[in-house]
């Protein structure tokens, strides 16, 4: 504990997928209005709420953003980053890594960050793949880009850094877990597989037990949202009942990923 300014970071983080997932998966969808709107609704609608909550609270977050919805929607990614949120990459259409050939990850790498840098003038230094599906390439992109973090892993309760082809690098990585992800309550659609939704009863016990017990003996926590989901309004209530339920926890501080990354590179150079 202590990685972040001496206290425990909690790190909420939205994936702003809008209408990718949708495409990707099969591009007739196009030509489907209410399977598109459901995407659609959070970086129109989804996004504003979710910003209006994190500058009541004085918190900044992290916002992964595939490309395409960077190049569509260039004023919402303007909007978080004025904020003071960070932006970070996620894909290009939402393609996951594993299904893509050397040739096509690596364009996707590369039209996610072009089309990010060219709304913000920047380029993201953190990397969150679509379905956390990293592939046997993904680590050595990200090191060949510069990039400072990746968010995908499951084997760890804390940042760790990354061993690639063999060889320490400076890539930090900040795990996370299905549990802590909205999708896994909230995800339903006829296109999508396996349709569920869960209370948000049972959502506020899995994040806040999960939480205390990570406060307790992990090194961060990260909470994985999405606008399309959690940016409901009765989701966003939740999660302001999460958020003052980490406030009275001692010791806890909200931060960006950006920031936590950084701080573990630094404590690395000591």
């Amino acid at each position: 504990m202590g990685i972040y300014r001496g206290k425990f970071p909690v790190m909420l983080t939205f994936d702003v997928d809008g209408e990718t997932v949708w495409l990707n998966r099969d591009p007739h969808n196009a030509g489907r209005p209410v399977v598109m709107s459901q995407g659609r609704y959070g970086p129109t609608v989804g996004v504003p709420r979710l910003l209006r909550l994190l500058a009541r609270h004085g918190i900044q977050a992290t916002f992964f953003v595939p490309g395409w919805i960077a190049e569509k929607y260039p004023d919402v990614l303007r909007a978080i980053d004025g904020e003071g949120h960070e932006v970070g990459h996620h894909g290009y259409l939402h393609e996951w890594p594993t299904r893509l050939t050397p040739e096509q990850e690596a364009t996707a790498m590369r039209r996610g960050l072009d089309a990010i840098e060219k709304v913000l003038r920047g380029r993201p230094l953190g990397y969150r793949a679509p379905g956390w599906e990293v592939s046997g390439r993904t680590l050595s992109l990200l090191v060949e880009h510069g990039f400072r973090y990746s968010s995908n892993m499951m084997d760890a309760d804390g940042p760790y850094l990354h061993t690639v082809d063999s060889k320490p690098t400076r890539l930090v990585e900040l795990p996370v877990e299905w549990g802590l992800s909205d999708s896994s309550y909230y995800m339903y659609g006829l296109q999508l597989p396996n349709p569920r939704l869960m209370p948000n009863s049972t959502v506020f016990e899995q994040w806040t037990t999960s939480f205390d017990a990570l406060a307790d003996e992990g090194e961060c926590f990260v909470l994985t949202l999405h606008p399309q989901l959690t940016g409901r309004p009765h989701r966003t209530a939740l999660l302001e009942r999460f958020i003052a339920h980490v406030r009275n926890t001692p010791h806890t501080v909200f931060a960006r990923c950006i920031d936590v990354a950084d701080a573990v590179l630094k404590a690395a150079r000591r």
